[in-house]
């Protein structure tokens, strides 16, 4: 499963140096969507603000049948849609999206997220 695909805003003028690239990155049972404020109010004073869903998160995450229907005793042992989803999937979409955005990006990390973010940081100084 992929997480949501975010787009970085067009790189910023000539001479706009002292803006920034803000990489949000949601927690654990969050979405990209959860950080619409902060990103609008990184973008109106000029920054470059791209949120990115973390694969097996989000709207579109999917959920265990049994857990929908409401059947405990089944939920107890139906495997998870997203078993396979770990934290250096996290670490390798958010490298990916860090990339695109071609600048140094600035990355708030909260857990479950900073787990990702440490392993992201790993990923990228491995790769020099």
């Amino acid at each position: 499963m992929a997480g949501q695909r975010a787009n970085w805003p067009e790189e910023a003028a000539a001479g706009e140096d002292d803006r920034q690239n803000f990489l949000l990155v949601h927690g654990g049972w969050h979405a990209a969507v959860h950080w619409n404020k902060v990103s609008e109010q990184r973008a109106a004073v000029g920054h470059r603000v791209c949120a990115i869903g973390l694969p097996g998160s989000g709207l579109n995450a999917a959920c265990p049948q049994s857990y929908l229907r409401n059947h405990f005793t089944a939920f107890a042992t139906e495997p998870s849609p997203i078993g396979g989803i770990h934290l250096a999937d996290y670490a390798r979409a958010i490298t990916a999206q860090a990339a695109r955005g071609g600048r140094r990006a600035e990355q708030p990390g909260r857990r479950p997220a900073g787990d990702p973010a440490g392993m992201m940081a790993s990923l990228r100084s491995a790769a020099r």
